[in-house]
């Protein structure tokens, strides 16, 4: 009977030396899996903290990209500003362009006119000199004579000043022109 009970004893034994090898083989499996486990979670971790810093970059060029849109978008309103500004004055330089070149034509009349009647008051002068040298009323005629020929130098002196306009009023027009194509060149 003693016998019998350590042979079970030792039966037991097996089983528990069994049972155990078996727990630490299991335990050895849990402790790998959960190295690979804490290994996959760090990789995890070092990801999404790369992950993180992308978001902060985009963020940071994203705020940078929006302020440089909001500066461009400031910029085009200025041009469209700017250009309606300098369509407005062209149109308004248009408008003394026709006054002045009306008023070149009628100088341009006045200014034959006048040549013929200084081309007249000359003869006339000359004529008079001749024929009344001896007349008190010379002296009074030949003032007459020469205000005229003042007055004459005076419309030579307005067609000079209206063709000096036209030349600024050209040069206006071609940066006009010059600034609208920029202002295009924006849109």
């Amino acid at each position: 009977q003693l016998t019998t009970e350590l042979q079970k004893l030792h039966s037991e034994s097996r089983l528990s030396q069994d049972e155990a090898r078996t727990f630490e083989g299991r335990l050895s499996e849990l402790n790998a899996q959960l190295a690979r486990s804490q290994l996959w979670g760090q990789q995890q971790l070092a990801a999404l903290q790369s992950r993180e810093e992308e978001v902060v970059v985009l963020k940071v060029e994203m705020a940078s990209l929006r302020e440089n849109y909001h500066s461009k978008v400031a910029q085009v309103e200025a041009l469209h500003t700017q250009l309606d500004s300098v369509e407005q004055s062209y149109s308004v330089a248009l408008a003394e362009v026709e006054v002045l070149r009306q008023a070149l034509g009628d100088a341009r009349c006045d200014s034959s006119r006048l040549h013929r009647e200084s081309e007249l008051v000359v003869t006339n002068v000359n004529q008079w000199v001749k024929e009344q040298q001896t007349n008190e009323k010379l002296g009074m005629k030949i003032r007459d004579q020469s205000k005229k020929i003042i007055h004459l130098t005076a419309e030579k002196h307005l067609q000079e000043t209206v063709e000096k306009l036209q030349a600024e009023i050209r040069k206006l027009k071609a940066e006009l022109d010059e600034r609208r194509m920029e202002a295009e060149r924006y849109k």
